[in-house]
């Protein structure tokens, strides 16, 4: 009898867990770059009695458990926006920014032109996220289709030594300007072999992992790829990309997973009933 109730908590813990996934999807429909996410499950150890000797076996799960996360990669539809320091990429690659001194990855590309302290009494202007994560910036190498970037320091950011009167931004990631002097004037990519390996940060940000394997240039290298190099995508400038999430779909399983936790909340209502019946037996 306790098998029962376990089994029924077991789905409803699992089912909850997956209404929080699917209901992260629909709330961020609207996100620029945001990837859905699908929960995955598997049956709890199995409980075997026996075997007939005919072969069948006696034997029954144990309720279920979520097993991982898996992320939709598929790239959300690209729209125009009229601004200048918005990016896109049209392949599967990521853009390296620095945020809170670290370097992370993010396909969301809603940048603005802000001016910002490169070092001491020096200020440039600088591709900014609202989250704060600013686009790095490097030097291209044609030959070995790499763009060295450094690390996460304000030295190492894209940047415009002064206000620029106007400025392009290539498919290919070279950025150029009137008006204004461009250091670190090339944007890389970087793709990953398991993108599923990476760590979600807030604010569309991805941190890599001890597992995490890059596909960009030579093997183990973490440089970032010119744009349209080793399948990182090129850059559209004056776009951006928009959620993945198909809302169609994500009502669907979340009415599949809420019928779901309610089964289960029944299979433990139903066990207590018997149970109370089994004790008022006399």
């Amino acid at each position: 009898m306790s098998n029962l109730f376990n089994i029924g908590v077991t789905g409803m813990q699992a089912q909850s867990n997956s209404m929080a996934v699917i209901g992260n999807n629909i709330s961020n429909s609207g996100t620029c770059g945001f990837k859905s996410s699908t929960l995955s499950f598997s049956e709890l150890f199995t409980t075997n009695l026996g075997q007939y000797s005919n072969g069948t076996m006696t034997q029954y799960g144990n309720g279920v458990q979520t097993t991982g996360v898996t992320t939709d990669w598929a790239p959300g539809s690209v729209t125009g926006t009229g601004n200048p320091a918005n990016l896109a990429i049209t392949g599967e690659g990521f853009l390296p920014v620095a945020y809170e001194g670290e370097i992370y990855y993010t396909r969301a590309g809603d940048f603005t032109l802000v001016e910002t302290e490169i070092s001491a009494g020096v200020t440039g202007y600088v591709f900014m996220r609202p989250n704060g994560a600013v686009l790095l910036g490097g030097t291209a190498d044609p030959v070995t289709g790499m763009v060295s970037i450094g690390g996460a320091d304000p030295t190492d950011y894209l940047y415009f030594d002064s206000a620029p009167t106007s400025y392009e931004v290539s498919a290919s990631g070279e950025v150029s300007a009137t008006g204004a002097n461009v250091v670190n004037g090339n944007v890389g990519v970087q793709r990953f072999n398991n993108p599923d390996s990476l760590e979600k940060i807030e604010g569309g940000l991805y941190s890599p992992t001890s597992l995490t394997s890059y596909s960009t240039g030579s093997e183990g290298s973490e440089a970032p790829a010119i744009p349209g190099q080793f399948g990182s995508g090129n850059l559209l400038q004056g776009n951006l990309e928009q959620s993945n999430t198909d809302l169609v779909t994500a009502f669907t399983d979340l009415i599949q997973a809420q019928r779901a936790f309610q089964g289960c909340s029944k299979v433990i209502t139903t066990a207590d009933e018997i149970l109370q019946t089994v004790l008022s037996l006399k």
